[in-house]
């Protein structure tokens, strides 16, 4: 279905871009909200440069499919735009808008592992200890590099679709997942065997950013704009704190006593972007501290 938006394109030259921007949304295959946030974003990104000239439409391609199948994609115009974890290789992929959307939230890893083993966990003294253990990461997330050079084990021989099986079904792993997904993702699996082991969370600079296809100037331009807009007058922020499952998600778990273990994300230094992220990170993790008090 498409949806058209209630507000009109400004363009940034005369010349013309497709009229309906297509991206991936699997919300209701993978039975998990978070995905809307993003959506909402394009929504307020556009809204901030509109004006009378030219309708447009967002079209919604329900599948599942990975975020490397989204590049390529992306680059046969089949869709417009994706919103992915940013990477060195990603860049060369395709066209970057360097605006960060969630606020670092993606870096900020909770660990979910299988209830029988609590008691294991806990016994755990330190971070070289749990180093020892196999993280279970996607096949084509950058948190496997990420992980992997900060001397982490892990497993990403998985599809997405089977980390939590595994997790539910074998010992030895354990989950990490960004701040802002964990308590969705578990309510959604009905995952009752599963739990959020706060004793550490991983900590390192991740951006959410919006890709569309190299060449597409206008659409990277006119996405760009809006969203700089928006940081600046305080309305990207207001969305990501009041979005009602990041909200659930801040209060849902108690993480005073958390060790916050900070990894280096060499690829993130490299840009320059690390100290920015872990300005927005501590905000958001003020945030959750003072909403789980």
């Amino acid at each position: 279905m498409i949806y058209k938006l209630c507000f009109a394109l400004l363009l940034i030259s005369q010349s013309s871009f497709s009229q309906t921007i297509k991206y991936v949304d699997a919300t209701s295959l993978r039975n998990n909200p978070n995905n809307m946030y993003f959506v909402k974003v394009l929504e307020l990104a556009l809204s901030k440069v509109s004006n009378d000239k030219q309708d447009i439409w967002l079209q919604p391609i329900d599948v599942v499919i990975t975020q490397n199948r989204q590049f390529i994609e992306l680059k046969k115009q089949n869709i417009d735009v994706m919103w992915t974890m940013s990477a060195q290789a990603r860049s060369e992929q395709a066209l970057a808008i360097p605006v960060p959307l969630a606020f670092g939230s993606y870096g900020i890893r909770l660990l979910v592992i299988n209830k029988s083993e609590s008691h294991f966990f806990n016994a755990l003294k330190d971070v070289s200890q749990l180093k020892r253990l196999k993280a279970l990461v996607g096949r084509d997330w950058p948190d496997a590099d990420i992980l992997r050079a900060n001397g982490f084990l892990i497993e990403n021989t998985y599809s997405d679709e089977e980390l939590y099986r595994v997790l539910q079904q074998h010992s030895g792993y354990y989950f990490p997942r960004a701040i802002t997904e964990a308590n969705t993702e578990l309510l959604a699996i009905k995952g009752e065997k599963l739990m959020v082991w706060s004793k550490f969370v991983l900590q390192y600079p991740a951006t959410m950013y919006f890709y569309v296809r190299k060449g597409n100037q206008e659409l990277a331009q006119l996405l760009e704009r809006g969203l700089k807009i928006a940081l600046d007058d305080g309305s990207l922020e207001r969305l990501f704190f009041s979005f009602p499952h990041h909200r659930n998600a801040f209060s849902a778990f108690d993480l005073s006593d958390a060790q916050f273990v900070q990894l280096q994300n060499k690829q993130a230094e490299l840009g320059g972007v690390a100290q920015q992220v872990y300005k927005l990170q501590k905000r958001v993790i003020k945030r959750a501290l003072k909403r789980a008090q």
